[in-house]
């Protein structure tokens, strides 16, 4: 007392005051609160009672529970696209329900069971996760993702996502419908049709011939468009399975295959003839065998000798399917010749025939191809290819022979093919010869020889080395190495050296001694030396001089033997003087004086030839005292120099001279002047001078003799060594 007051409260907020008292003393307010949001979930709602301010207010208190519907629904992570036969984890999250909302899946109209996991992760949050593997079927389709709260009524809310698969091409090959598959002969044309479905596009298209890829080929008939193949008068060699490839990013689709009937007339089934051998009255079976479409039904068979074909009658050949054979018996020379079969089907007669050679039976053919492969340190395998048996069974024989002492060590044989032969146990180190023959009743064939086979041996040691096996490493093996370059490097550089300074050397010995022999006097410009004759092949006799005791060897051709013609001019200035190097004399006779023709013989009374002054040594002693000293008599023919011949030939000198020495002990060679005048005037005895020629019939003698042998290259005999440089 006094009757208290009712208020409600939302938040510590008046909402309603009204209240009403009722007979019974009691105070009742009656809320009415439209439009519960999702604002006042947990709100306060508070009913306060108070009648005076002397006592507190009583109250009572209801915290709000709202029910929400969901606000959001997403699929997380959507893809561009996808491919099919591929597994993927989708998520899908809702928000905003209050109890957490109910995810569901839908493909299409159709609901997806397979769902992993779903679960709240906050409050009004929800979270599902399914795993799909995509079809070919789904490209297009809609993935839905459904959330709902089930307390509310019409409370679900989507998300859809429009799939776009990616899949191999399905490739669909069919022939052209107009075409009959049954009834396609040679020369018809015909075209395939390629069907492709594919997402993304395909970025190749191929066709196959019974797996080999064809190319566009006008000229064979091969024309390949967008979608189709077509053949142009076809042969029996474009029949098979025919096959269309397509590929696209996700990979390549092969369609089905779809086989081609060529229809063709028959045709062998090998290629060549067939040898035969057969002796007399020795029966053959002959099998022709044809390929056509379809099967040959019939055969005929003919027999061609000396150019008159004959037909074999049907009653020695039988015949099946696609197969004749014909029994033929030889009985003279005239059944030898060439026998042809003939097949016949639907489509027509064979164009070519089957051809057997029957001929007499001989000796085999030479085995072919005949090679050695897996050759090891002590074995090797041989094969070879049979040739025709000559008619008669045949068998293989091999012999392997030791070069060169031409040993038999190994005598195989085989009686059938394949041809192969193994062979072991050989020695190491030896080469050896293969001879291979095929051989039969009549005789060998001819051989196959290998030869060349060699056996590398592998070194044996049979005693205890002592050295101990200390490696090597490589620090050290690279530090020999560059002392050996450098000690190579060093020996180079020195033996370079050495031969400049010998060169020097020796070209300063050449000019001191040229320069002594030219301030040297005429009578007196060659050491010491002895003649010996020398017999050229061509019949010309060459003096030739040796150095005396401690002598040095005089240099034929030297400015200061005969090198410079008798007037001392240089007659011929393009010839370069050659310098000849010999060893040292094995004599020690003293040096006979030797002059040139010229200085030695002199012009007297017009046709006497007379010696000009008796010829001495370099010392001025008398030739006549070597007959002492050396009882030999010899001979000497005087050989022009090339300079004395240009002397002679190039202009009139009444003062030029050839001598000729003609010898005592043997027959004039055909170098000696053929006058008798020099007959009479040879001399004998070292250092003999021959005779001055001055009548004009002797000089024309001597200029044909000396154009005879102008020319003509100089003896080396081996006695008297000549190192000669031509430039």
């Amino acid at each position: 007392r006094p009757r208290p007051n009712v208020t409600w409260y939302l938040d510590n907020s008046v909402i309603d005051e009204s209240f009403e008292t009722r007979p019974d003393g009691t105070t009742v307010n009656h809320l009415s609160y439209p439009n519960i949001g999702r604002q006042h979930l947990d709100a306060r709602l508070m009913c306060v009672a108070s009648n005076t301010n002397l006592t507190p207010p009583n109250n009572k208190v209801v915290v709000l529970d709202v029910n929400l519907k969901p606000v959001a629904v997403h699929i997380m992570a959507k893809e561009k696209f996808v491919s099919a036969d591929k597994r993927y984890e989708i998520e899908c999250k809702s928000s905003g329900s209050r109890p957490e909302a109910a995810i569901s899946w839908w493909k299409g109209t159709r609901m997806l069971k397979r769902v992993t996991k779903n679960f709240s992760e906050t409050g009004n949050q929800s979270l599902s996760v399914i795993s799909y593997t995509p079809t070919v079927d789904d490209d297009g389709k809609y993935l839905t993702c459904k959330a709902e709260n089930p307390l509310i009524p019409d409370s679900a809310i989507e998300d859809k996502w429009r799939l776009v698969v990616h899949y191999t091409p399905i490739v669909k090959l069919q022939m052209g419908s107009s075409l009959n598959p049954d009834d396609i002969k040679e020369g018809d044309d015909i075209y395939f049709d390629c069907h492709i479905q594919s997402n993304p596009k395909p970025y190749k298209l191929a066709w196959y011939h019974n797996g080999n890829e064809l190319h566009h080929n006008v000229t064979a008939g091969i024309i390949l468009s967008d979608h189709s193949l077509a053949l142009q008068g076809v042969s029996r060699n474009l029949a098979g399975d025919y096959t269309c490839m397509a590929a696209n990013t996700e990979g390549r689709g092969t369609s089905n295959h779809v086989t081609l009937r060529v229809r063709y007339a028959p045709i062998c089934a090998t290629d060549r003839e067939e040898l035969l051998g057969a002796l007399k009255h020795e029966t053959l079976q002959l099998k022709c065998e044809v390929d056509a479409s379809p099967a040959a039904e019939s055969f005929h068979w003919t027999f061609n000798s000396s150019g008159e074909q004959t037909e074999l009658p049907s009653r020695l050949h039988s015949s099946e399917t696609g197969l004749s054979r014909l029994n033929y018996t030889p009985t003279s020379d005239l059944d030898y010749g060439t026998i042809s079969c003939w097949g016949r089907n639907a489509i027509g007669v064979q164009k070519s025939p089957c051809i057997f050679q029957v001929v007499a039976a001989g000796r085999p053919f030479a085995l072919q191809n005949c090679s050695v492969s897996n050759q090891s340190a002590d074995s090797l395998h041989i094969e070879c290819i049979e040739g025709f048996d000559g008619g008669l069974p045949q068998m293989f024989l091999l012999e392997l022979v030791e070069v060169p002492v031409l040993r038999l060590v190994r005598n195989l044989s085989l009686q059938h093919p394949p041809v192969q032969f193994f062979i072991d146990n050989l020695e190491p180190g030896s080469s050896y010869r293969i001879i291979l023959f095929a051989a039969n009743a009549k005789g060998r064939s001819e051989p196959v020889i290998i030869d060349d086979i060699t056996f590398k041996g592998v070194a044996k040691y049979t005693g205890v080395s002592n050295v101990m096996n200390v490696p090597l490493s490589p620090v050290l093996a690279a530090l020999t190495l560059t002392v050996a370059v450098l000690f190579a490097v060093v020996c180079i550089v020195l033996a370079t050296i050495y031969r400049r300074h010998a060169t020097k050397n020796t070209s300063k010995k050449l000019k001191t001694a040229k320069s002594a022999q030219l301030t040297s006097t005429p009578d007196c410009q060659l050491d010491s030396g002895v003649h010996h004759q020398t017999h050229d092949p061509n019949g010309i006799q060459t003096p030739l001089v040796e150095g005396g005791a401690g002598g040095v060897l005089g240099r034929r051709g030297s400015p200061t033997m005969g090198s410079e013609p008798p007037d001392g001019d240089e007659t011929d200035p393009d010839v370069i003087p050659n310098q000849y190097e010999r060893r040292p004399p094995k004599t020690t006779l003293p040096t006979p004086l030797f002059r040139s023709p010229s200085a030695r013989l002199i012009h007297r009374n017009g046709g006497e030839h007379l010696l000009h002054e008796e010829e001495r040594h370099c010392d001025g002693s008398s030739l006549a005292s070597l007959t002492g000293l050396n009882t030999e008599v010899h001979h000497y023919s005087f050989k022009p120099s090339k300079q004395i011949s240009y002397a002679t030939l190039g202009r009139a000198n009444n003062s030029s001279v050839t001598s000729t020495l003609s010898p005592l002990s043997q027959q004039p060679s055909t170098a000696t002047l053929p006058l008798p005048s020099l007959s009479s005037m040879s001399v004998t005895g070292v250092g003999a001078v021959g005779s001055l020629l001055s009548s004009p019939a002797s000089q024309s003698l001597v200029t044909s003799t000396l154009n005879e042998y102008r020319f003509r290259p100089e003896v080396v005999t081996t006695s008297n060594r000549i190192q000669e440089s031509c430039i």
